[in-house]
């Protein structure tokens, strides 16, 4: 295998038990050989670990190493990445969440870009992206909804160019193993960690760019950024202005971005009408000198009227 570097390739499932038969029949037609599969199940209640656990003596005829763990209870997405990371023993790492299939030559294209381009930290290539109603093996890719559509940034110096948007699709990303040496692990207290992650690369390290469809990369209910629950909509906005924050200062124009992220946020957090949250978007604007629009100071005043009635009954 010393032609062939190892990659761990990490499954994080939870709650995607119809999913997986794709996800799993996906791992098992991978034509590079030297994989360590680490697959982890954050205590889903409806049978996803049961359902993968069906394919795992034939994983373990395939592959170098496959380690399966169910948690007991559930830990989050950001512990189960820090914790399977740790433990990982490849040269390359590589994620993909248990609704999500990989295509056939998917690692090996990876690899061989990653090997060729020494100078390469992470690497995100093109993929398709869909529903339910899309399958393994992918057909017709041409007829599908890529993920990008001609160039994409890459290199060095494209910190500020994802500051301004996260444009990174997780699911198609592979890391060198010991970029987690020089940049941390991912960051818990910020919803958006690939984000976050991404950007502590981009500042002082290298990302390239394959144009080629390695992943399915399919949006459901659990899908943080698709997902209507308010729950999720209030950890994916506060996870976006903190991270605003938190690179602000590495950024020419940050407050503009500040702004647009702050007003568009507070729009929908009236809707939500938290009060926890709403105390938290006063707060930020505070220490970022946010300008409030307009439309968002009457939506304060009618949301503080409302309150007020509230308590009065």
């Amino acid at each position: 295998m010393n032609e062939y570097p190892l990659v761990s390739l990490i499954v994080i499932s939870y709650n995607q038990q119809k999913y997986i038969q794709d996800c799993m029949t996906s791992l098992l037609e991978l034509t590079y050989p030297n994989i360590e599969l680490l697959y982890l199940d954050d205590c889903s209640p409806d049978g996803s670990y049961e359902q993968a656990c069906r394919y795992l003596d034939d994983l373990r005829k395939k592959y170098t190493d496959v380690r399966f763990i169910g948690n007991e209870t559930n830990h989050g997405l950001v512990n189960n990445l820090n914790r399977l990371v740790a433990v990982s023993k490849g040269k390359y790492v590589k994620f993909i969440a248990a609704d999500d299939f990989l295509t056939e030559n998917s690692i090996a294209l990876l690899v061989d870009f990653m090997e060729s381009h020494a100078e390469c930290d992470l690497l995100y290539t093109n993929g398709i992206y869909g529903d339910d109603s899309i399958h393994f093996p992918l057909q017709q890719t041409d007829s599908l909804t890529k993920l990008y559509h001609g160039a994409q940034p890459e290199g060095r110096g494209l910190f500020e160019n994802l500051y301004a948007e996260d444009f990174i699709a997780a699911p198609t990303v592979m890391v060198r193993r010991d970029v987690y040496d020089k940049c941390g692990m991912y960051d818990n207290q910020i919803g958006i960690e690939d984000w976050d992650f991404y950007l502590r690369i981009a500042e002082h390290g290298c990302i390239g760019y394959l144009d080629e469809v390695t992943v399915m990369y399919r949006f459901t209910d659990n899908s943080l950024s698709h997902s209507a629950s308010p729950a999720r909509r209030i950890n994916m906005q506060k996870s976006n202005l903190l991270i605003r924050e938190k690179y602000k200062d590495k950024v020419t124009d940050s407050q503009t971005l500040i702004d647009k992220g702050y007003n568009d946020a507070y729009q929908d957090a009236v809707h939500i009408g938290n009060a926890e949250y709403m105390k938290f978007l006063h707060d930020y604007a505070d220490r970022n000198h946010v300008r409030i629009s307009w439309k968002n100071r009457i939506r304060y005043l009618l949301y503080r009227l409302h309150v007020f009635k509230i308590l009065a009954h």
